[in-house]
């Protein structure tokens, strides 16, 4: 047997794939994959917090590298006497030698849980591998408490999120952060949210963190005026990863990142109406280049319109930002009320950008935005969740020389037109479309018509004109056979100019499919038919209704 001969560690990856229950059920297969099982079911364990019993032995202990605690559905104090129940818990601590998380999800006692890992006088006594020592709280009290928690831990632990208050440790311990932070030998990542309090700014936590590789920084409040003179004063030569969410338009933030060491990553997070960044960084928006990936996002929320006073110096960054990169940009055209998805992405092998529209927007782009891809830096364009007309954003995609995909998703409407190639997805295929898409693209050679095209609707016949489309090699026709079951009988008429076939269609399951009927007696038997007509220019044009195991079609007379 094939999986007798893969190696643990090749089935435990492959496990990792599938559900914690299917795995568990692995275990009963065989010895081998018992223990590649084994090994995966043991790595992540989630325990109740009135589970923990002092008889509790856990035997697998040993392959646990992560613990949840968590409260369950009871809202009962679980821990009625201290001393007993810290006792267990670290009896279980003991139990899981090789533990790297502590993920602590309790509702009712969480302090309960902070005080016992602060407390620990021997830390090895209990697990000496803890590298994170998760938990989130609205208190400040009990950010302190975590934050404490994982300082006595701090020889071994390498990740930190924390939104604990310098001015709150100062008030229970004497000292500030600047004191425990340098002390965390081998903290390599750290997430730290500035509280409102506190006017803790980014080169703070650097000059305190000289290992670190991934830094996030996030902080809503203005930045301290003594940041302006903190710049050049770090020496983060380990610092690969950079996350930024701040009044970045603040000089000295800027004036950092301009001058730092190149890194892997830089994500500058701006506020949801920010874009006066792009003014700040046109005049040196080439340096940006020097990070393998560059990102600029929103600080959550609905996404404001870029107004147009920005517009210039928007395009403008995107090209230095380009410079002589042999990729062209993928670009999004959204309204206002969409919130997901970064501004601005700048990597090796992807250019991408989000234009944020005004609501409602109905002028032409080009009037109402003045965003004219003169440099030709963008080869896809999509259109999604805006209110302006087809005819406006085709007219609109003429104007991007290099464009090599268009894609426009709109209420009852999708299009996707690709070079040659054209496929439409809509309720009714109205002529006024077809005419709009021929103007745009008149040589189309392949056109493919989506499922909620045909049978859509209560109409009992539908005629679909692509005479126009001259260079028209292929129509392929998408047809879902849910609606088919509306008709008795379903014909086509493929109408070629100089010559028309008709040609029926039945589901294989239909009692009527084996039914001698033309087209003209069926209509005598009192039936509901459903005749679909497509003309084409010539009879060189290749008719395809996409291939499906329910249905068939065969030629038919039509008397």
């Amino acid at each position: 047997m094939f999986f007798e001969t893969l190696p643990n560690e090749i089935l435990i990856q492959v496990f990792g794939l599938l559900h914690r229950n299917d795995v568990h059920s692995l275990m009963h297969v065989c010895k081998q994959w018992h223990m590649a099982a084994l090994l995966l079911y043991f790595q992540k364990i989630r325990v109740i917090e009135k589970h923990i019993k002092a008889d509790s032995l856990f035997i697998n202990g040993n392959f646990t590298q992560e613990l949840t605690i968590y409260s369950g559905h009871t809202t009962k104090n679980p821990l009625r006497e201290k001393e007993s129940d810290k006792s267990t818990f670290l009896k279980l601590l003991s139990c899981l030698p090789n533990l790297e998380k502590i993920d602590i999800q309790s509702r009712t006692l969480p302090n309960q849980y902070m005080s016992f890992l602060r407390e620990l006088i021997n830390t090895d006594t209990y697990t000496q591998r803890i590298e994170e020592i998760s938990f989130y709280s609205h208190c400040p009290e009990e950010r302190v408490s975590h934050f404490l928690s994982c300082y006595n831990f701090r020889k071994s632990i390498r990740r930190l999120e924390t939104q604990v208050s310098s001015d709150r440790l100062i008030s229970t311990t004497s000292k500030s952060l600047s004191y425990f932070l340098p002390q965390f030998t081998y903290l390599t990542q750290l997430t730290y949210s500035c509280s409102q309090e506190d006017d803790v700014t980014l080169f703070d936590i650097l000059l305190c963190c000289e290992n670190i590789e991934d830094f996030k920084y996030s902080s809503r409040y203005p930045i301290p005026s003594r940041a302006s003179s903190q710049v050049g004063t770090t020496r983060n030569k380990h610092l690969k990863r950079l996350t930024i969410s701040s009044p970045i338009g603040t000089s000295a933030y800027i004036n950092y990142v301009r001058t730092m060491q190149p890194l892997d990553y830089l994500n500058l997070t701006i506020e949801r109406d920010g874009y006066e960044i792009f003014q700040v960084i046109e005049p040196f928006a080439d340096v940006f280049q020097k990070f393998k990936e560059f990102k600029i996002d929103f600080n959550g929320g609905e996404y404001s319109s870029i107004p147009s006073s920005f517009t210039s110096s928007f395009y403008s960054v995107l090209c230095k930002l380009k410079c002589d990169r042999r990729i062209l940009y993928d670009a999004t055209f959204t309204s206002s009320e969409c919130t997901s998805d970064d501004i601005l992405v700048v990597r090796d092998d992807e250019l991408s950008f989000r234009y944020i529209m005004r609501e409602y927007d109905s002028s032409s782009f080009v009037e109402k935005h003045d965003i004219i891809d003169r440099q030709q830096i963008v080869k896809s364009l999509t259109f999604t969740e805006i209110r302006s007309s087809l005819s406006d954003i085709l007219n609109y995609s003429k104007t991007f020389p290099q464009l090599e995909t268009l894609y426009i998703q709109l209420l009852f409407l999708h299009v996707k037109i690709s070079r040659l190639d054209v496929t439409i997805s809509c309720l009714n295929t109205w002529s006024d479309l077809l005419n709009q898409i021929h103007n745009y693209l008149p040589n189309a050679e392949t056109i493919t018509f989506g499922r909620k095209n045909i049978f859509s609707g209560r109409k009992l016949d539908v005629t679909c004109d692509l005479t126009v489309f001259e260079s028209l090699k292929a129509f392929n026709l998408h047809v879902d056979p849910i609606k088919m079951k509306r008709y008795d009988f379903i014909f086509f008429k493929f109408d070629y100019g100089d010559f028309h076939c008709y040609k029926r269609m039945f589901l294989n399951s239909d009692d009527k499919k084996d039914i001698s009927v033309t087209v003209s007696s069926s209509s005598k038997l009192g039936s509901v038919i459903f005749i679909a007509t497509i003309k084409v220019h010539s009879r060189l044009v290749e008719i395809n209704c996409v291939p499906n195991s329910l249905y068939t079609i065969k030629p038919v007379a039509y008397s």
